[in-house]
């Protein structure tokens, strides 16, 4: 605005010089240039807390405080803040350093009106929250490494012991880097033999044992010694093991387990599928045995065992998983392992021919036997891959014997029309099976798929050419199944009804190579049709040579390598369970899975027929005698889950028994001389919370005065916990304008200063000037001085 003016007024003698003087100076106003201001001071802040040690007071020496401002000011900080005079001092023993409360630290040096703050820390914090407490000004941040720690992470132990058990024990350890270890277990105050080992980077467990004396209880801890300077708070966890008669495992056609199990110190009853009934008072059962031993209402009482907190295993043989009919059971809901092994993509091309009678008998029932055994056929369908070939023929009289639809592949298309003719098949005539055995045994000899299996289905007796039952009949019957054997074509039997043949429906399957069913209970029998479809036409025994592969998991602590099994059953591990030995092709030979409230193991291999050098291994019995400990809940117990939040412990508690869940019930927790009260928040279900201490201890849960559950709880210090640390230090920096150093003996506050704005300086000065001028024109004459 004053430059037009500047130009148009009249010119004063000798007034060139300010004229062009005032114009330079607008001009360069105009720019708006600004002039560097150093800060004033700067708060350093130093980290005196354990999981930094007198690192940041190291890194803090290192700066040159002649370039500070004489204001600026010195604090060391960890549960609180205090002001020293320089980084070198001694912290006073007054600050406690077992915690750091980085968000007080930059309250205070926000207080002291310091232009700048340094922060030197790890950025770990166990107390308050920084990114809430966020100054002004700018924060410069000097990150410190985190410093090497060990801690034990947890002491894993069975809640109840028998006096006698000899119980495991393992310490989990964590450390930042691989160390030379020394474990000492305590029993009871007294020292049970040390364990020195190398350990890995990471999570490692260390397994002790010890026979269960007599008493109310067994106090557990334990303690390290490491081959590296690091902080030692979180070195030794405590846990106690209550002492109780404990309900006996229950070993179900397995005296190899049983043995095993024996020999490891459990209580063990060697029982039969008669002692599933109620009530059921086993701590947990392992079952070696066919699904056409239990009845449905069995079956339904171990699934509701499991899923009411108990503890389930199957183990392998003849009549286990698949080749036991388990495939769509209540119990293969809960195991860890499936028998359907359509991830498999090696299985071979496989026609099958199902004969099914279709005489009027098979209408008999509610539901009748007619619509049961469609409901099977369908289930055959169902399981079949696109490249399967599937017929059905059903027969009555010899002249009714007709193709319900003859062998085709089983794509989309091809299930769809297979299954509208199933749910059309009536029932009709006599009972005559020769001619569509023969039919389908024909059938199956012009394919050239590498499995070719036939099942027969009838429920009377066979009138095939003869004048008085038997006469002919199983001669004639078995030759055929003979012939079809010959030519690879096995063929399976299912006498359904009290009315079946079921001496010549075996003695075909003998003869057939094939396996023989009585459905005297007819709801089973769609269950009989697809595990037979299933055991008949995919290869579940896996007989080749292989080396199991274990797992790392808590309950895998072993120290040599597992030799292999002869042969194991194969299977698919479910979603959710965790494989702790690997056989071929990624499928499990050992695996667990938590169920509900319980928990379920599959072992796949048969220790009494198939064990091999697997049986011999000398890790096997601590191994599975692990696992079953591991099992052993029962429907009375109330299980804790603990975990910690911050400054605090969240505690769950899943409330059984008797099968059912408790509820309405004045639960509280007792730990370390605090008592809260449990809210219930579902059904069985109560949760509530209680301060985390700096020191570990067993968790009590009360049910008025009587103890109804105990937990270990270890202490897990935040003051060295990374997970965010760093994060923390770079986004104090990002948000407040501060820059991040690798080298204190080059810092200097005055790197990132503020600024002065100088153009208004500038425009009053060219004002001045002006007005000089024109009080020069107008009232006297420029001297002739050379300006």
């Amino acid at each position: 605005m004053l430059l037009p003016l500047v130009l148009f007024l009249p010119r004063a003698k000798n007034s060139r010089a300010l004229r062009c003087l005032s114009i330079s100076l607008l001009i360069v106003a105009l720019a708006q240039p600004e002039l560097k201001k150093p800060d004033d001071s700067v708060a350093i802040l130093i980290d005196v807390s354990d999981s930094v040690n007198n690192r940041a007071q190291l890194a803090a020496s290192k700066i040159d405080l002649s370039t500070i401002n004489l204001d600026s000011q010195i604090y060391f900080f960890a549960q609180d803040t205090i002001q020293t005079s320089n980084p070198s001092s001694l912290v006073p023993d007054f600050l406690k350093t077992s915690e750091t409360d980085l968000a007080r630290a930059l309250q205070v040096a926000s207080s002291s009106a310091a232009q700048r703050i340094l922060l030197i820390s790890d950025g770990a914090e166990s107390k308050g929250i920084a990114l809430q407490a966020l100054p002004e000004s700018p924060i410069d941040i000097f990150p410190i490494a985190p410093l090497p720690n060990a801690r034990m992470v947890k002491l894993l132990a069975p809640n109840n012991a028998n006096p006698g058990e000899t119980i495991e024990v393992l310490a989990v350890i964590e450390t930042d880097q691989a160390a030379n270890l020394t474990l000492h277990p305590q029993v009871n105050g007294e020292h049970l033999n040390s364990i020195q080992l190398n350990i890995p980077k990471g999570l490692s467990s260390i397994p002790f044992q010890y026979r269960v004396l007599e008493g109310s209880e067994v106090r557990i801890k334990a303690e390290y010694e490491i081959n590296f300077t690091q902080p030692t708070a979180d070195d030794s966890l405590e846990i106690t093991i209550a002492l109780e008669e404990q309900d006996p495992v229950l070993v179900i056609g397995d005296p190899a387990i049983a043995l095993l199990l024996d020999q490891q110190g459990l209580k063990v009853r060697e029982g039969t599928v008669r002692d599933v009934e109620l009530p059921f008072r086993f701590s947990s059962v392992i079952l070696r045995e066919s699904a056409g031993n239990l009845t449905p209402g069995q079956m339904i009482l171990l699934k509701s065992y499991v899923e009411d907190g108990g503890g389930l295993m199957m183990t392998g043989g003849p009549d286990s998983f698949g080749l036991g009919s388990w495939y769509r059971t209540p119990i293969e809901e809960v195991l860890p392992v499936s028998t359907d092994l359509r991830t498999d993509m090696d299985l071979p091309l496989v026609a099958m021919v199902i004969i099914l009678d279709r005489s009027q008998s098979m209408g008999a029932g509610n539901p009748s036997k007619i619509d049961l055994a469609k409901e099977g056929a369908i289930g055959v369908v169902d399981l079949a891959y696109h490249e399967d070939l599937l017929g059905l023929v059903a027969f009555s009289d010899e002249a009714l014997t007709d193709w319900i639809f003859k062998l085709r592949p089983a794509t989309d298309r091809g299930k769809l029309e297979m299954l509208n003719k199933i749910l059309a098949i009536t029932t009709r005539g006599g009972t005559v099976l020769g001619p569509a055995y023969n039919e389908g045994v024909q059938a199956l000899s012009n394919t050239t798929a590498s499995l070719k299996h036939i099942i027969i289905l009838s429920d009377g007796n066979l009138y095939d050419e003869r004048s008085t039952p038997k006469d002919g009949l199983v001669p004639k019957l078995n030759e055929m199944a003979s012939k079809a054997l010959s030519e690879k074509i096995t063929t399976s039997t299912i006498a359904i009804g009290k009315a079946a043949d079921f001496d010549v429906l075996e003695a075909i399957a003998v003869s057939g190579g094939g396996r023989y069913y009585e459905a005297l209970d007819t709801d089973t029998l769609p269950k009989i049709f697809t595990n037979e479809a299933l055991t008949a036409t995919r290869s579940l025994l896996r007989d080749d040579s292989f080396q199991p592969v274990i797992h790392p998991h808590p309950l895998a602590i072993v120290d040599s390598y597992a030799p292999p099994p002869d042969a194991y059953i194969a299977s698919t591990l479910k979603s959710g369970s965790e494989t702790l030995i690997e056989a071929l092709n990624k499928e499990p030979l050992l695996a667990v899975r938590h169920h509900g409230l319980g928990r379920t193991a599959a072992l796949t291999t048969d220790l009494n027929l198939w064990a091999g050098h697997f049986g011999n291994w000398d890790q096997l019995p601590k191994f599975l005698g692990t696992i079953v400990r591991w099992l052993h809940t029962t429907p009375e117990e109330f299980t804790v889950q603990v975990d910690q939040e911050k400054n605090k412990l969240h505690v769950v508690v899943d409330a059984v028994k008797n099968g059912a869940y408790v509820n309405n019930r004045p639960l509280t927790l007792r730990y370390l001389g605090v008592e809260n009260p449990l809210e219930q928040t579902g059904p069985g279900r109560y949760e509530g919370s209680v301060l985390a201490s700096e020191t570990s201890g067993t968790m009590l849960i009360a049910d008025v005065n009587n103890i109804v559950a105990r937990t270990p709880v270890s202490y897990l210090p935040r003051e060295f916990d990374q997970t965010v640390a760093k994060n923390t230090l770079f986004t104090l920096a990002e948000r407040t304008g501060g820059d991040i150093y690798d080298d204190l003996s080059k810092y200097s506050p005055y790197s990132s200063s503020s600024s002065v704005h100088l153009w208004p300086y500038l425009a009053l000065t060219t004002l001045l000037i002006f007005l000089l001028e024109l009080m020069l024109r107008r009232f006297g004459s420029i001297s002739p001085v050379n300006w």
